[in-house]
């Protein structure tokens, strides 16, 4: 059989370990290399370094547990790399030097390649083997740490002094009409059916949606711009009760990653620092609470999930895939949903609380952004490359 999928998690693996060797630059302010490894950049992140250990802690869980039936490192690394066990504000002082850590990741991995390429021959005895599962459960797992490495990145250039930026071009809110697609009433296929799946995509089933209107692209930097300047951070009017909550507990006047230069004209923090606000480009980095003040304004609503996705498959939504778009609904599982590989990937966060994103970023790897792919996080959530479609 084709080899393609271990070269794939190869290729990630190499990135995982890159992206803890690429120590981001900063004209602002000198870099300390075993520093921001060890660094908790964001309360709701961990270090960047427990990323790469906890990568090959989940390869040890299944590829040496699961596959092979060993348990030993696995028991040995749950102390320090399971997320059940250790809070995020102590994992920094624990991971052993940088280049250490880095050493052994490149040779574990190496080794569970090579278990991985050995169970892929014929014939394959064990179910997680099948369609090479388990491979793409690593590929995807892997995925998602690479995107919260890019967080981890945007936050570290947040908390830096930004007063010496200066805005080459100015961004002006945008009051435009919002173009919007209008979809019929009908049954529409939800869920995944071809190729790797989670748990929470499943089963496929059909669902009915009343007729329903979609804007054609994200909410834009430009749209949102002009939300922030007509006081819509001032005007509770738009905020659910939680929002006005969040309001008033975070003091928010405009989206955490934004700033403005000494002129008062408004940039960002992006993975890369800081960077003018770009008209045209989807808002990035807000919370659910954000997302629906702003559709309440605009005269609009989010979408349910449903919509969202029935819209997609219709492959006429332009710049889908560029930020997670907060929906509407909170994560549920779908009728007849079995977890599978394990419960807790799934099952814990089927609650009130949690809200579901779809879509993907321009930081989400391409397995990731499938239509039926579900993200999930709480309400007050800006760490996250997340935005907003509207719905009507």
């Amino acid at each position: 059989m084709s080899a393609s999928p271990v070269r794939r998690l190869a290729s990630l693996q190499d990135r995982l370990i890159q992206a803890v060797l690429d120590i981001p630059m900063s004209s602002l302010a000198a870099v300390d290399l075993e520093e921001y490894y060890r660094r908790q950049c964001h309360p709701l992140l961990s270090p960047s370094g427990w990323h790469l250990g906890h990568c090959v802690y989940i390869e040890c869980v299944w590829i040496r547990g699961a596959l092979c039936g060993d348990r030993e490192l696995e028991r040995r690394l749950q102390k320090m790399y399971a997320p059940e066990v250790t809070s995020k504000a102590t994992r920094g002082e624990a991971l052993p030097p940088r280049d250490e850590l880095i050493e052994w990741a490149a040779r574990l991995m190496g080794e569970h390649r090579d278990t991985l390429e050995l169970a892929c021959e014929p014939p394959v005895t064990d179910q997680i083997m099948e369609d090479n599962y388990l491979i793409h459960f690593l590929i995807h797992h892997h995925a998602q740490h690479l995107e919260t490495l890019c967080m981890i990145r945007a936050a570290w250039h947040d908390c830096l002094p930004v007063h010496n930026y200066r805005v080459g071009s100015e961004a002006l809110p945008d009051y435009s009409e919002v173009p919007f697609q209008a979809f019929e009433s009908g049954n529409y296929t939800i869920g995944g059916n071809l190729g790797f799946t989670y748990d929470n995509e499943l089963p496929q089933h059909q669902v009915t949606l009343k007729s329903f209107d979609i804007s054609s692209k994200p909410v834009s930097n430009a749209q949102y711009l002009a939300f922030v300047v007509d006081g819509g951070y001032r005007n509770p009017k738009f905020w659910s009760g939680l929002g006005c909550m969040w309001l008033d507990r975070q003091s928010a006047k405009h989206p955490a990653r934004w700033h403005c230069d000494s002129d008062g004209l408004w940039f960002e923090i992006t993975p890369d620092g800081p960077a003018d606000l770009a008209e045209n480009s989807p808002v990035n980095g807000i919370t659910r609470y954000e997302a629906g003040a702003f559709a309440t304004w605009a005269g609009a609503r989010l979408p349910h999930e449903f919509e969202w996705e029935a819209a997609t498959q219709g492959g006429t939504l332009h710049e889908v895939g560029e930020v997670w778009e907060w929906c509407a609904n909170s994560f549920h599982s779908y009728p007849g949903f079995i977890a599978y590989p394990y419960r807790e990937y799934s099952v814990p966060w089927f609650d009130p609380r949690h809200f579901v994103l779809r879509g993907g970023s321009d930081y989400s790897e391409e397995e990731i952004k499938r239509p039926s792919f579900r993200n999930y996080y709480l309400a007050d959530a800006f760490h996250i490359f997340s935005g907003m479609r509207l719905a009507r």
